[in-house]
């Protein structure tokens, strides 16, 4: 979480990826998709793109639904 703090900018988007990566490991589904999704926006033409859109879908099922 320091190193994305500290890269206000957005230079260096596979720092949301990691961090999206990280969370998911830890079972944090929904802030994880939030992340892979910005890398996903920093970083279109990826190309590692297609699996991540891929890993975004699997994680926002995962996500724990919220109920009003």
């Amino acid at each position: 979480r320091e190193g994305y703090r500290l890269d206000t900018q957005r230079r260096y988007p596979r720092m949301s990826w990691l961090l999206g990566f990280i969370l998911a490991e830890r079972r944090e589904f929904a802030e994880a998709a939030q992340y892979l999704k910005q890398y996903l926006t920093l970083s279109p033409g990826a190309p590692d793109a297609p699996a991540v859109q891929q890993q975004v879908a699997t994680l926002e099922k995962s996500a724990p639904r919220v109920s009003h």
